[in-house]
């Protein structure tokens, strides 16, 4: 698993060590197959605790779809 790190700022487990991070599985795309590989699933995104509750809600979405909609509202 990837260690912490929010797409929408610069907050990271590293540069953030206090900040509460949050896990959102966004939908999977048609067509999408789990890998057998260990790893972070391409799906599931880390957010620091602001930007958590704003993507939460969105998890019915694809991932690709929940990220442009988080960027027009906290662009950078």
């Amino acid at each position: 698993m990837m260690p912490p790190d929010c797409p929408l700022c610069d907050k990271t487990h590293e540069t953030s060590p206090d900040e509460q991070f949050g896990i959102v599985s966004f939908a999977t795309p048609p067509g999408y197959v789990e890998s057998d590989l260990e790893g972070h699933p391409d799906h599931v995104v880390w957010f620091c605790s602001e930007h958590y509750e704003a993507a939460a809600p969105l998890a019915a979405l694809p991932q690709d779809e929940a990220l442009a909609l988080l960027w027009q509202r906290f662009p950078r």
